[in-house]
């Protein structure tokens, strides 16, 4: 009866497996011994089996949001033309008929907030859906505070006279200076005058290296007068 009751608690195929075993010891003889031997190797190539199943069940899980922050890179003409995503997934612009990808996380605030680009909104830039330039990283701090230690082109934003999240340099509405760089996808354009330039975001003619030709639909955006070569960025020729 105990017999029993173990087999009964006991995965299918090594209860068989054992079952087999036990009748081959009432027998004795050497073809019982043989079926046992290979029931039980049945049996644990089964369980072998279904622990690697298992095991590959669960290291296939779906993917976290690893959240997408800027331009969606549809072409746009007007700001109009595009439209902000800010949900726990995405803080970009997109093309104001595209739908965005689908969110499927919990979260206590969206992904502009978390990357310090609350208030972010969408703009036609370069002819591309992108974020407009509104961050303060310049006001001054009256918080008794160091200042953040930020990577590459981040800066620190400014909020409420206190320093808050590092954010891209190219999202400061004062990038006139391009003081950290544009980072990339973008290129910087100073200015003879020092009265304008500033960041801007490269258009997809350029295929990643800035030339006055491939921006000239949208110098005027940054430059009042002609464009000219600077190092690894342009100049506006508006004298000084």
């Amino acid at each position: 009866m105990r017999s029993s009751l173990a087999l009964a608690s006991l995965p299918a195929a090594l209860a068989l497996a054992l079952a087999l075993a036990c009748t081959a010891d009432d027998g004795g003889g050497s073809g019982s011994s043989s079926t046992a031997a290979t029931a039980t190797s049945a049996a644990s190539a089964s369980a072998s089996s279904t622990s690697g199943a298992s095991g590959t069940s669960a290291s296939s899980g779906s993917a976290s949001g690893t959240g997408t922050t800027g331009g969606g890179g549809g072409a746009c003409s007007v700001d109009a033309e595009c439209k902000l995503v800010d949900d726990c997934c995405s803080c970009e612009s997109i093309p104001a008929g595209d739908e965005p990808a689908t969110c499927e996380i919990d979260c206590d605030q969206s992904e502009c907030s978390a990357q310090g680009l609350a208030g972010s909104a969408a703009a036609c830039r370069s002819g591309r859906c992108e974020l407009a330039s509104t961050v303060d990283c310049a006001s001054p701090v009256t918080c008794n505070q160091p200042a953040p230690e930020c990577a590459g082109d981040m800066v620190p934003s400014i909020v409420a006279g206190c320093y808050g999240p590092c954010v891209p340099y190219h999202y400061c509405s004062d990038t006139s200076a391009c003081l950290k760089g544009c980072g990339e996808g973008w290129t910087c354009v100073e200015s003879q005058s020092g009265g304008g330039g500033g960041c801007l975001p490269l258009p997809q003619a350029c295929e990643g290296t800035a030339t006055c030709e491939c921006v000239a639909p949208y110098w005027e955006s940054v430059c009042p007068a002609g464009c000219g070569a600077s190092g690894g960025g342009l100049l506006c020729l508006d004298g000084g």
